[in-house]
């Protein structure tokens, strides 16, 4: 019996991580093909404002509570059996509420900067409108993440490599057609995040993981409140950091080195970060929804061999085709 819950177990590691690798090369042509359509448009210092200006859109999604999608994971994944119960929905608002209150000081933030200290990060004589639609598309962005972090929590890599192919064929498909300057490209770049937000709503609404009803929610949730702040205190000291170093560095290299000099870097960067990203998405996706749900410690550890078994091979086999297509 024990051999055959262990076979199981991989099957299904296995099922999963072929979803998850079909994602990962999905969003890593889509990315390649982006950043191929820019580079053949756009001149070195715009791509280089290209790259600046995304690491700030980057720090906003942060601040507005993107860094909540691995505390929600941890608290929904053990809940998914019974997505009517009251502790399932008040997680789900008390992750929302966070959203908006977040949202809405990172947005006066961005207006602050922008009106008043905008050559902090990007050259005086580049339009304020680039950096006004990064604030307007922050919280289509962040909404993006809460929904992937209800996915994620489900084991849902199937209905997630669906809605990443659809909206990368839509978004290439405008960026193509209409992709013809600096700020086209970047206005296209960001309405991946309201086309993603669109499909997987509607994907996890189909697989009754989410309800819009839920979010009519009659009591405070206080206590999952507490329990999600925690998460926002550890992303904002992790990953805001590592953005924020590099959107000012760029700021300074750019006026020290000049901003062509800042594009060839942007080039080398996105590469990394593409890489990166291949890693991450096998630990949110598959790895950290099981041993989210996992009771003991001893199941912990049996997650985590199982996960680095079957899936550690398709990452090594992902990053050097990142290597491959650099």
């Amino acid at each position: 019996m024990r051999e055959v819950r262990e076979n199981k177990l991989n099957r299904d590691y296995l099922k999963n991580a072929v979803f998850v690798v079909l994602s990962a090369i999905t969003k890593l042509v889509y990315g390649v093909i982006l950043l191929k359509v820019i580079a053949v448009t756009v001149t070195v210092k715009e791509f280089a404002y290209y790259g600046q200006i995304i690491s700030f859109f980057s720090v906003m999604i942060m601040l507005s509570g993107a860094v909540l999608q691995n505390g929600l994971v941890k608290y929904l994944s053990p809940l998914t059996q019974c997505t009517s119960s009251k502790e399932y929905i008040a997680y789900i608002n008390a992750s929302l509420i966070i959203i908006f209150c977040l949202s809405f000081f990172s947005f006066l933030a961005a207006l602050v900067l922008i009106n008043y200290s905008k050559n902090i990060i990007l050259p005086s004589d580049v339009s304020s409108e680039l950096l006004y639609l990064v604030v307007v598309m922050q919280l289509p962005a962040v909404l993006s993440s809460w929904q992937l972090a209800i996915n994620n929590s489900h084991k849902k890599p199937k209905s997630l490599f669906l809605v990443t192919l659809l909206t990368s064929i839509v978004t290439v498909a405008l960026v193509i057609v209409l992709g013809h300057g600096l700020f086209e490209l970047m206005f296209l770049s960001l309405l991946y995040h309201f086309l993603f937000l669109v499909f997987i709503t509607v994907s996890n609404i189909n697989d009754e993981i989410f309800k819009p009803r839920m979010l009519f929610f009659s009591l405070l949730p206080i206590k999952e409140l507490k329990h999600l702040s925690r998460f926002v205190y550890i992303g904002l000291a992790s990953f805001l950091s590592i953005q924020t170093a590099q959107l000012l560095l760029r700021g300074r290299l750019g006026d020290a080195a000049g901003w062509d000099t800042v594009g060839e870097w942007q080039v080398i960067l996105r590469i990394s970060e593409l890489s990166l990203f291949f890693v991450t998405m096998f630990f949110s996706a598959v790895l950290y929804p099981s041993i989210s749900s996992a009771i003991s410690s001893k199941l912990i550890v049996k997650e985590y061999v199982t996960f680095f078994k079957v899936v550690y091979f398709s990452i090594v086999v992902g990053l050097f085709s990142v290597y491959l297509l650099k």
